[in-house]
């Protein structure tokens, strides 16, 4: 619905849009003026629905680090497809410095069935947080002031300083690799939609909190 909002206040021909919201992203496209419909999908599933023609990525702002132990060291695997949200667990970026002073990385599993690689910090009073995508933004000062996504920026760092302690890497190279991983996804979304639909150069209109 706010994809469809935004298209009637949109005066482009051809534009890619970029729905972030917590646990996945929307990608759609504007071909001469009108949005293309098709049968929705989700990942790799299309649905009976017939809309706008959307792709769901399993990343967004609340998308949580999955990380395995190899050979050579930790390295993240995946970033989501499970969030903050679904976990139940609070953003680094939105607690306090006190709160992460101290914490220690754990791997659990947010759902039954669920790997149970995903990375949370455990604070010494047992609480939870996540360092999600969000986070890593905020660790690297690269968010507005003004955007919804702004968050305590000295948390976040505090927080990919603990979680790097533990994978071997300095932090803000860690941060990086979270938002490089996190925007592969998107992209490939956004290739795939620009190259079924014969959009050469469109324009990107971002929408969300993460976008």
């Amino acid at each position: 619905a706010s994809v469809a909002g935004a298209l009637r206040h949109l005066r482009v021909r051809d534009a890619i849009v970029i729905e972030v919201g917590g646990t996945s992203t929307n990608v759609s496209a504007i071909k001469g003026g009108r949005p293309v419909l098709s049968y929705v999908r989700v990942l790799d599933h299309v649905t009976a629905v017939r809309s706008l023609d959307v792709r769901v990525a399993g990343v967004a702002g609340g998308s949580l680090i999955r990380a395995r132990r190899r050979r050579t060291g930790w390295r993240i695997e995946d970033i989501g497809p499970r969030s903050a949200h679904i976990a139940g667990v609070r953003y680094c970026s939105f607690a306090t410095e006190r709160e992460l002073d101290g914490a220690r990385v754990e791997f659990f599993s947010p759902r039954a069935g669920d790997p149970d690689d995903y990375l949370v910090l455990v604070t010494r009073g047992g609480d939870r947080l996540a360092p999600t995508t969000t986070c890593a933004a905020n660790a690297l000062d690269v968010v507005a002031a003004d955007s919804y996504a702004s968050g305590n920026g000295r948390a976040a760092q505090l927080a990919f300083q603990t979680a790097a302690r533990d994978l071997r890497v300095d932090w803000r190279v860690l941060a990086r690799q979270v938002l490089d991983r996190a925007v592969e996804k998107i992209a490939a979304c956004v290739v795939e939609t620009m190259r079924e639909n014969d959009l050469e150069g469109p324009d990107i209109v971002g929408l969300g909190g993460g976008a």
